[in-house]
């Protein structure tokens, strides 16, 4: 499971990153729907795992600000 989540979470980032340098309508919905499966997955980790909430969810929420900026970034240029 743990496998699934880092490549989910990596695709996502990859995803949103090129949206910063060559946005795309289907790059955003996808970058939008790569962060909703890493938090998805990453909540489902959290219960079922015995980890640290408190650490998880931080780095669950860096992420999801990191992406959802990235996302809204190329969003805008992309309306230009």
């Amino acid at each position: 499971m743990l496998l699934l989540h880092v490549l989910v979470a990596l695709s996502s980032l990859a995803l949103c990153t090129a949206q910063v340098f060559k946005p795309s309508p289907n790059g955003i919905l996808f970058g939008k729907i790569g962060i909703i499966a890493t938090l998805a997955s990453g909540t489902i980790l959290t219960i079922l795992s015995q980890g640290s909430p408190t650490r998880l969810c931080i780095s669950g929420l860096v992420f999801t600000a990191v992406c959802s900026a990235m996302t809204t970034y190329g969003e805008k240029q992309l309306a230009k």
